[in-house]
């Protein structure tokens, strides 16, 4: 079974949602492993610690190569626009909140994206 959540920020792919509202995926996966980066990421550390046989290794390039393969070939993008648009706005909100929570009445206007979300 797969979790499905939020992308969040600080990361490669935040450009593509969060400032030109490309639709991202991300893939992660659960474990001993565990590690995102560390100090000793080499070769040999990887093979006798993280994945040492590379199974999981060789999951991601097949699994993001048969979601390029499927949408390459499909006449529409296979996205629920829908709720993407429920998640911008909601991005949106989070974000005027937190500005309002933060700067006061110094806080930024929220209302144009808002506006060119309800326009869409």
């Amino acid at each position: 079974m797969c979790a499905v959540g939020d992308l969040g920020s600080g990361s490669d792919y935040s450009v593509f949602i969060q400032h030109l509202g490309i639709p991202s995926t991300d893939m992660t996966s659960s474990g001993q492993y565990g590690v995102y980066h560390s100090a000793f990421d080499n070769f040999n550390w990887f093979k006798k610690f993280a994945d040492p046989t590379f199974v999981t290794s060789r999951r991601w390039p097949a699994s993001f190569g048969i979601e390029a393969l499927h949408m390459s070939q499909a006449d529409v993008l296979p996205y629920d626009y829908e709720l993407y648009g429920k998640e911008i706005g909601a991005y949106i909100d989070n974000a005027r909140d937190k500005a309002s929570h933060v700067l006061g009445a110094n806080a930024p206007d929220f209302s144009k994206a808002s506006d060119a979300l309800n326009d869409s």
